[in-house]
C-alpha cells in the first residue's frame, strides 16, 4: 500500500463509519497500520490527524478507538526509524550516534503531529465532498441548505450523504415554520448555523440521531446554547441580581420617566439584567409622588 491510497481509504472509512460498519472500519484500520508512514505522506494526506479525529467520532466504538489509537502510534514510530539513519552527500546511509537516533524518534514525530494538529481543519461544503443539493426551486432555500450542511459537515468524518439527509429535513423544517424565506426564516437559519459552528454537543446530536432534524429546527436559545455559553449566562445573571440587591438601596432619582399613574416626573430607578447577557438590561421605575411601579427593556 503507497501513500496513493490513503485519501481512498478515507473516504471508504467515512462511509463505513457513517453506516455504522463496525468491522469494515476496523478492517481497513488494519489496512492502515501496515502502511509505512513518513513525514511526507503524513503532511501531504493529512491522514494522521483524520485518523486521531475518528475516536471522536459519535458512531466510534471502543474498538475502533483503541485500533485508531494504534495505528497513530505505530506511525509515530514509524517516523521514528525513518529520522534514525541521516543520508551522506553521496546517498549512503550512515548510522548516528545513538542518543540523536533516541533525540530524533521522541521528539520528531510529536513535532510532526503536533504540527497537524494545529493544521486548520477543511472545510467540507457540497462541492468539496460532491453531494447535490435536492432542488427547492427557491435559491435562498438551496443555499440556505448549502450553509448548514457546511457547518454540520465541517470537522465530522460523517458520509455526506448522511449530513445532506440531516440538513435538508431541518430546512425543510424551518421553512414550514416560516412559510417563506421571509426575514423571519433567514433569521433563523443564522441562529443555527451560528450554534451549528460552536455546540459540538448539539452537532454530535444531530449526527447520532439523539437530536431529530424537526427537533433542531425549533429549539429555543437556551437549548442551542453550548454548556459554556449556558454557564456564562448563568454568571452573568447572578452577578445582575447582586448588582441589583445594592442597586435598590441605592436607587438613582431622575425626571426622565412619567408615572402612568399621577403623571410626575420625580422617580427612581436602577438596572438589572434578567434575561441573557446578549440582551438589554431591564430597567425597573418607581414614582416618589405615589409609590408606582413599572419596568421596561
Amino acid at each position: 500500500m503507497d501513500a496513493s491510497e490513503l485519501p481512498r481509504m478515507k473516504d471508504h472509512i467515512s462511509r463505513a463509519l457513517g453506516d455504522n460498519k463496525e468491522a469494515v472500519v476496523l478492517q481497513l484500520l488494519g489496512r492502515l497500520k501496515e502502511f509505512k508512514a513518513t513525514t511526507d505522506s503524513l503532511k501531504s494526506t493529512r491522514i494522521g490527524v483524520y485518523v486521531t479525529e475518528l475516536r471522536k467520532h459519535p458512531n466510534a466504538s471502543d474498538r475502533i478507538k483503541t485500533v485508531s489509537k494504534d495505528v497513530v502510534n505505530k506511525w509515530k514510530a514509524d517516523i521514528g526509524r525513518t529520522n534514525t539513519d541521516t543520508p551522506t552527500k553521496n546517498g549512503t546511509a550512515v548510522a548516528t550516534s545513538q542518543a540523536a537516533s533516541r533525540q530524533e524518534g521522541m521528539l520528531q514525530p510529536r513535532a510532526d503531529l503536533d504540527a497537524l494538529k494545529r493544521a486548520p481543519t477543511p472545510t467540507r461544503t457540497v462541492a468539496t465532498d460532491g453531494i447535490t443539493v435536492r432542488p427547492s426551486g427557491d435559491t435562498i432555500r438551496d443555499r440556505c441548505t448549502e450553509s448548514l450542511y457546511t457547518c454540520l459537515a465541517t470537522g465530522s468524518t460523517a458520509a455526506g450523504s448522511k449530513v445532506i439527509k440531516i440538513i435538508e429535513a431541518v430546512e425543510a423544517a424551518v421553512f414550514a415554520e416560516n412559510k417563506a424565506t421571509n426575514d423571519k426564516y433567514k433569521a433563523r437559519v443564522r441562529t443555527l448555523i451560528s450554534n451549528l459552528k460552536t455546540n459540538a454537543k448539539v452537532r454530535d446530536g444531530l449526527l447520532s440521531n439523539k437530536i431529530s432534524p424537526e427537533r433542531f429546527a425549533v429549539m429555543s436559545i437556551e437549548e442551542l446554547m453550548s454548556d459554556d455559553r449556558k454557564a456564562e449566562v448563568e454568571r452573568a445573571r447572578q452577578e445582575s441580581i447582586q448588582d441589583a440587591v445594592s442597586a435598590t438601596d441605592n436607587q438613582s432619582e431622575t425626571d426622565m420617566f412619567k408615572c402612568g399613574r399621577c403623571g410626575a416626573r420625580k422617580t427612581k430607578y436602577y438596572q438589572m439584567q434578567t434575561r441573557s447577557a446578549d440582551e438589554p438590561m431591564t430597567t425597573f421605575v418607581t414614582c416618589v409622588n405615589c409609590g408606582n411601579k413599572w419596568k421596561f427593556c
